[in-house]
């Protein structure tokens, strides 16, 4: 019965012929692993809740003559500002250094999300600064993906939200199919950093020693991180707020004072 009903939601969805052709497929002569592969991976990845999400105006697209960032713009990312500072962070050790540094260094506000935050040294180290940035009535957002909270200390997340901090987790795996909103396929990527909305760290790192940490490691990723200051903050921080609201069912990631509010995605 799922089978038929999910052949013909994948006949009216506007999908690639490919996508279409190879879902209909799975469902049909291996309805055991392709129904179930449907329900969990199969819709179509969600915009935001309640409506679609906007963050920006997009300028008008100039056809042959538009350029990369108004082809950008029109997607959804924010225009080009001037006057900002960006320096990379070409490994793992200058990346953590300035992790450690960005958040002993908050004095109002800390707003961070990754798509993995390691139960290692280096998670342990980050979650510790930041109950005690918590603790000394700093305000702390911590915004998590669900995919990956065996990675996570729970323990130490849990001090975090006693000593006031805020967690929020970005969309759930396991659904009621057809009558939640959730989207197994949609997890958090971004990976943002932002302190005091004055200095960012954005880029591939998740908080973890397989891409971070004190000293060199052979088993590290090699990835980039860029520390920004300037005009741009104000983007990223549009950004974070967007994806907290999506997560913590609307509440804002800069509202009133701190205070313990855990929020299960």
């Amino acid at each position: 019965m799922l089978a038929t009903v999910l052949v013909a939601v994948v006949v009216v969805q506007h999908r690639a012929p490919g996508t279409t052709l190879a879902w209909l497929l799975a469902i049909v002569l291996i309805p055991y692993v392709g129904v179930p592969l449907y329900l969990v991976f199969g819709s179509h990845k969600l915009r935001a809740r309640g409506g679609k999400r906007q963050l920006y105006a997009p300028p008008a697209v100039r056809g042959e003559r538009a350029t990369i960032a108004e082809m950008l713009c029109a997607l959804g990312a924010p225009p080009p500002r001037p006057g900002n500072e960006v320096v990379l962070l070409t490994t793992g050790e200058s990346a953590y250094a300035a992790v450690i540094a960005l958040i002993d260094g908050a004095q109002r506000t800390i707003r961070a999300s990754t798509l993995i935050l390691g139960d290692d040294p280096v998670g342990h180290a980050i979650l510790d600064r930041l109950e005690a940035k918590a603790r000394a009535g700093v305000e702390v957002h911590l915004l998590l993906d669900s995919l990956y909270k065996y990675r996570a200390n729970r323990r130490r997340l849990a001090r975090l939200v006693a000593a006031g901090g805020r967690l929020a987790w970005f969309m759930p795996v396991w659904h009621v199919p057809f009558v939640s909103r959730v989207r197994a396929n949609l997890r958090l990527h971004r990976k943002i950093l932002i302190a005091d909305d004055a200095v960012a760290i954005v880029g591939g790192m998740n908080l973890a020693e397989e891409y971070m940490g004190p000293t060199p490691s052979p088993r590290r990723w090699c990835d980039l991180a860029a520390q920004v200051r300037g005009p741009a903050i104000a983007d990223l921080a549009a950004v974070f707020a967007a994806d907290w609201a999506f997560a913590a069912g609307g509440r804002a990631a800069a509202a009133g004072a701190a205070g313990a509010d855990a929020v299960v995605g």
